[in-house]
């Protein structure tokens, strides 16, 4: 009854955490969580490089066996001819004839199903590796392995992955203690207050 009907305020808040323990931990749970996405990124990729160079090295032992295989029906090839030879000249029997004609369709039959099986996994690196489904991958004959022995052992990913597993929970456990400690911050606030009125004689007092 003794007041004026209006009033005016406006201010300026501003406040900046100075020191705030959560935050540091969660700072620290985040950077443990990114190297251990990092790491199993590097997982998958070494598991894929694995997986392809397992299948190659088998479809390089199919390589082998055809040419293997190959090699082995130039021969009966050829010593079906001469067993052929000599039958017309009444030096072998037929049945030596016929044995090693039959030798001979073995090796095909055996080189049609080393084939298949290489066409197999040749079709499985592709679609491993992310070819095109209509290009034929071709494998080469493998060299002369080259054996290597590292004076020192590396640490695998699986393990360098348990081991950051490790630092994150320990990183999260530091975390949930930080958050018991007090948070300090800069508090500022700046502000005008008006009292009046607009009606009549107006005025108003800041």
């Amino acid at each position: 009854q003794f007041g004026v009907p209006e009033n005016l305020n406006a201010s300026l808040q501003l406040t900046m955490p100075l020191v705030n323990p959560a935050s540091l931990g969660t700072l620290a749970v985040t950077k443990n969580a990114r190297e251990l996405a990092l790491l199993q990124t590097t997982l998958s990729r070494e598991q894929i490089v694995t997986e392809v160079s397992v299948a190659y090295y088998n479809a390089q032992i199919l390589v082998s066996q055809i040419a293997f295989i190959d090699s082995g029906l130039l021969d009966s090839q050829r010593l079906a001819e001469i067993t052929s030879v000599l039958h017309a000249h009444d030096l072998a029997k037929g049945t030596d004839v016929d044995r090693t004609r039959l030798l001979y369709e073995q090796l095909l039959a055996k080189r049609e199903t080393v084939y298949a099986q290489y066409r197999q996994v040749t079709a499985y690196i592709g679609l491993i590796a992310g070819l095109e489904s209509d290009r034929q991958l071709e494998v080469e004959l493998p060299d002369v392995p080259i054996t290597e022995n590292p004076s020192e052992k590396q640490a695998t990913t699986e393990q360098r992955i348990m081991d950051q597993r490790l630092k994150m929970a320990r990183a999260e456990l530091h975390a949930v203690n930080l958050s018991r400690l007090p948070v300090l911050s800069l508090n500022a606030l700046y502000g005008t207050t008006g009292m009046g009125t607009t009606k009549g004689n107006s005025f108003f007092d800041f």
